[in-house]
């Protein structure tokens, strides 16, 4: 089926590398390599994918991959006009890599803790009135997510979802936290906690991408793939184990292209399912304002509970919200819904520009140098959090972001010394 594209994908390869800059890890590469990964895999796993979903039609498939191209297209436009830029943000060619000390600091602790056991106390709370804790029950595909428990569930989940985010925030603090730090005993049992808590919650991205944030930055802050490489291959079999205990015993190959075709790579399948059910009519962007009010509980704003991106698209194909995680037809989908053909090409090139300015700010930042390790992964978790999730899920991923990185980023305020202006410094 691959080959039939071969067209779309030979442009997808050459923006790739018209787009290219040094450093290898840096933002803007790491997005495209990305981009087109999306579509090389999602092709390849089209046929099987294709599978889970109930309405679906193969020939609009030609059409979700040109979006796609044409997407990407205006995304590197929106990229090189930054580049251009020089007036304004100095020559963005020249990278001067940024200098990281490993000196041993004092942090202090007690915020994480606090921050920890409180989510924990949350999380607890919702096991208990559902009355189960997903981990041990057989269909944690189900359980997960208390589909079999909604109507109890869905008053508790704006508790259930800070607790989430909070954990899967400190778990990253501590876990870049014993890289600069003498006394490592307690950040280990905290994230040993931590890790125990998220466990038994049974999803696996919430404990899965802290190792992910802090092996991609360590990887950047040492110049060397080769932590990430031993990182990702951790990450893969932990994401397997956990894999095969919610398969509940099917063969190892098997479960794990069931996961990878219907929780990663899924765009150009997603996308193909939208355009299926979708009948043209223009939401006006009433699906961006209901992402950036996010923050408030969908139990609370019928507007969100109606317009929010992953919402509105699962009520457009006639299934309950609250059963699925909803359609990822990526942030071309929102852009098609609210503007049509020209929301997709004035979004991808809007999502250029604000990726550029990341990436030449995540290049330079005296903050991030200045906070080592920690600093780093606070960029890294602002680039998925705020670029990656919002090519996959649009605005929808907004209330994610926000929680995230604003946790993360007042931990750090809290926990590092204040008078602290160089880590070389003791």
């Amino acid at each position: 089926m691959i080959f039939e594209y071969w067209s779309e994908l030979l442009v997808l390869v050459i923006l790739t590398v018209l787009m290219y800059r040094r450093p290898l890890l840096s933002l803007t590469n790491i997005m495209n390599f990305y981009w087109v990964s999306m579509v090389i895999i999602g092709l390849l796993l089209y046929p099987l994918s294709s599978q889970f979903v109930k309405y679906i039609d193969d020939d609009l498939l030609r059409d979700s991959v040109r979006l796609y191209v044409i997407g990407f297209a205006f995304f590197s436009l929106g990229i090189y006009q930054f580049r251009m830029l020089k007036f304004l943000f100095g020559n963005t060619k020249i990278y001067t890599p940024l200098t990281f000390s490993t000196d041993k600091i004092k942090i202090k602790s007690f915020m994480p803790w606090a921050l920890g056991i409180f989510s924990g106390v949350l999380l607890f709370i919702t096991f208990y009135n559902v009355g189960y804790i997903p981990f041990f029950e057989g269909n944690m595909h189900v359980t997960k997510y208390f589909q079999d428990d909604l109507d109890v569930y869905t008053k508790f989940r704006p508790l259930y979802t800070f607790a989430l985010n909070a954990l899967s925030t400190v778990l990253v603090f501590s876990l870049a936290v014993l890289f600069q730090t003498e006394k490592k005993k307690k950040w280990i049992i905290l994230s040993a906690v931590i890790i125990a808590m998220l466990l038994l919650s049974a999803k696996r991205g919430p404990l899965l991408i802290p190792f992910i944030y802090v092996g991609l930055s360590y990887s950047i802050m040492k110049r060397s793939i080769k932590p990430l490489i031993y990182n990702a291959l951790l990450v893969i079999v932990v994401g397997i184990a956990m894999n095969l205990a919610v398969a509940g015993g099917r063969e190892l190959m098997s479960s794990f292209l069931v996961t990878l075709s219907t929780s990663g790579f899924v765009g150009v399948r997603e996308l193909t399912r939208l355009l299926t059910i979708d009948a043209g009519e223009l939401l006006y962007g009433k699906t961006y304002i209901a992402g950036f009010l996010s923050f408030i509980p969908t139990e609370w704003f019928e507007f969100k509970a109606q317009y929010n991106y992953m919402r509105y698209v699962m009520n457009l194909e006639g299934v309950d919200p609250s059963l699925s995680g909803g359609m990822r037809a990526c942030y071309l989908g929102e852009a098609l819904i609210n503007f049509g053909m020209l929301g997709i090409l004035l979004v991808s090139y809007l999502f250029g520009l604000v990726l550029s300015v990341l990436d030449f700010w995540f290049l330079r930042s005296k903050w991030i140098e200045r906070h080592g390790l920690i600093g780093l992964v606070l960029g890294v978790m602002i680039f998925h959090l705020g670029i990656i999730a919002f090519f996959e899920n649009g605005s929808a991923a907004t209330l994610f972001f926000l929680n995230r990185t604003i946790i993360l980023w007042l931990l750090i305020i809290i926990c590092f010394p204040r008078k602290q202006t160089n880590l070389n410094s003791n």
